[in-house]
């Protein structure tokens, strides 16, 4: 009995000793866990200290670069000549002195923005410059257009008001030409002229890779292409074939008429309705193409929305086949052509609707997102009293304002504000 006794207490002492030990290892577990997760959360706050720390660092890196290239880009435009960097960015020069040198020898330009936006477009697509001077080139792009009517920017299918070249000279507008001239190509050759030649088929309606690459594809889309035409097809691309090819862009690039008899708006509507015959759109992608590139000083991709573009380059034309300098010289971005008509006074803000007053074909309209922000814009071509009709670049037929050609549309006057050509003395001195 007594052992019977004696085995029950050494069962319950080792059943409890069995409890402490497993305990006293739960506890440790779970001091360990704790220990684990604190060395977690400082590890986390240590890779956010120096998260901060390097973002700290990449813009003051940034920064002085981009206000350096800004200084650069705002001298190169009033006097030609300046320093690159100043002396705050010293830092950047010495971390990051091959990119500056690049940027600071594109800008190098004798005064010439549109030279300088060449280079730095180069530069970019090189993958040689970085993100925010992909942007600057947009900057200058806008730039570049608003130089003085008469001196070297581009105001006209042919030349600018005043210019130096002949009516239908393109010679001397760099981004006009590269689109209009020969793009002669054979086979096995590659590179940007191959690539306009697939634009091109493609805008003609042949299948073709846009690849830039002509090979077996492409050979085959010369070939079907140039029996629809009636011309003989010889393994290369022709000046007559290339003519053909690029024949809507070549028709709007020479436009001539006798505007002697005509108002600016009328010639305004002829030239808009020139374009919308013409029926330019992309091609490869949104955005992209040589009737983007035509709009938009030489640029196309996503970011290169075309909508003003257009419209400058309507107003550009028709100025230009006058003989009469524009009251403005328009912009690749909506915000600065508003800003434009502001400053000279050809400004009506929809509360002018209120008041009967109505715009007339030949002015334009802007899209208005906010107090500040307009998004859209085109050419009015008629009017009615609650609603106008439009050309206008960049859209569809469900009027999206990013759409991918040339439409004619119907809009209502609901967040639309005008830029009047028409009868600039009904702009209220309000505006």
């Amino acid at each position: 009995m007594v052992d019977q006794v004696n085995l029950s207490e050494e069962k319950l002492r080792l059943e409890r000793d069995k409890l402490n030990k497993q305990s006293e290892f739960r506890l440790k577990e779970l001091a360990m866990a704790e220990k684990e997760q604190a060395l977690e959360q400082k590890k986390y706050q240590l890779d956010k200290e120096r998260f901060r720390s390097e973002r700290s660092r990449l813009t003051a890196l940034r920064d002085p670069l981009i206000l350096g290239v800004f200084a650069a880009t705002v001298g190169l435009i009033g006097n030609g000549v300046v320093a690159f960097i100043n002396s705050s960015s010293q830092r950047v020069l010495e971390r990051q002195k091959s990119q500056a040198v690049l940027i600071q020898d594109a800008l190098k330009t004798q005064g010439k923005p549109s030279l300088a936006i060449e280079n730095l477009r180069l530069l970019a697509e090189a993958g040689l410059v970085g993100l925010h001077e992909d942007r600057l080139l947009k900057y200058l792009a806008d730039l570049d257009l608003r130089q003085p009517v008469g001196g070297n920017s581009v105001v006209g299918p042919a030349t600018s008001v005043g210019g130096s070249a002949e009516q239908g000279d393109l010679s001397q507008i760099s981004f006009i030409s590269n689109e209009i001239d020969p793009s002669l190509v054979t086979y096995g050759d590659r590179g940007g002229k191959v690539l306009q030649v697939q634009e091109w088929l493609a805008l003609n309606g042949i299948p073709v890779p846009i690849n830039g690459i002509f090979g077996e594809s492409t050979e085959q889309a010369l070939v079907s292409f140039s029996e629809l035409i009636g011309l003989d097809y010889d393994g290369e691309v022709t000046e007559a074939l290339n003519n053909q090819l690029k024949r809507e862009l070549l028709a709007v690039a020479t436009l001539e008429f006798d505007t002697s008899e005509l108002s600016i708006s009328e010639v305004i509507l002829k030239v808009a309705r020139s374009y919308l015959e013409a029926k330019p759109r992309e091609v490869g992608g949104s955005n992209r193409g040589p009737w983007v590139r035509y709009f938009m000083n030489g640029n196309h991709g996503n970011e290169w929305a075309w909508t003003a573009g257009f419209s400058t380059k309507v107003m550009q034309d028709a100025y230009n086949l006058k003989g009469v300098p524009p009251p403005i010289n328009g912009s690749l971005g909506v915000d600065a052509f508003v800003a434009q008509a502001k400053a000279a006074g050809i400004f009506i803000s929809e509360t002018e609707l209120s008041e009967g007053w109505r715009p007339s074909p030949g002015d334009f309209f802007v899209v208005r997102r906010t107090k500040t922000d307009w998004i859209h814009m085109g050419i009015v071509t008629e009017v009615r009293q609650d609603s106008f009709s439009t050309i206008e670049g960049n859209t569809n037929n469900d009027g999206d304002r990013e759409g991918y050609e040339v439409a004619a549309r119907a809009r209502s006057y609901g967040n639309k504000d005008f830029i009047v050509f028409s009868d600039v003395s009904n702009v209220s001195d309000e505006n």
